[in-house]
């Protein structure tokens, strides 16, 4: 894996790993939120499955929100193997006030819909 293009030191700042602060009030949840925001391509799958035409569905889902007001990471899909069809995607982040739990589980991206952080 080759990150040579990479250079966040404009955007990030990095620190070595420091304590959680003692007097923690409130816990978060960051999650990855995909956003159905191309009104053709849901048109077309609901197309296929028959029940309505191309056209109804087009009318059905032309004030689908095509942005959000929410933080993102483009990535580069590493599924594809063929150099040629590099697939970018943007990992959208949300972010949601949660209850401390015990439950701690979190994806490759280090994020999760069920296990909380320490806002801090």
């Amino acid at each position: 894996m080759q990150y040579k293009d990479l250079d966040l030191n404009d955007y990030v700042h990095i620190t070595l790993i420091r304590e959680v602060p003692s007097d923690i009030k409130d816990y978060a949840i960051y999650k990855r939120k995909q956003v159905k925001t191309n009104a053709q391509c849901l048109a077309r799958y609901r197309t296929k499955r028959g029940d309505i035409g191309f056209d109804e569905a087009l009318a059905r889902y032309s004030n689908i929100v095509t942005t959000r007001n929410l933080p993102y990471i483009e990535m580069k899909s590493l599924s594809t193997s063929d150099q040629q069809s590099e697939k970018r995607f943007k990992l959208i982040i949300e972010k949601q006030l949660a209850e401390k739990s015990e439950t701690q589980v979190f994806s490759t991206y280090g994020l999760s819909s069920v296990s909380f952080v320490p806002e801090f």
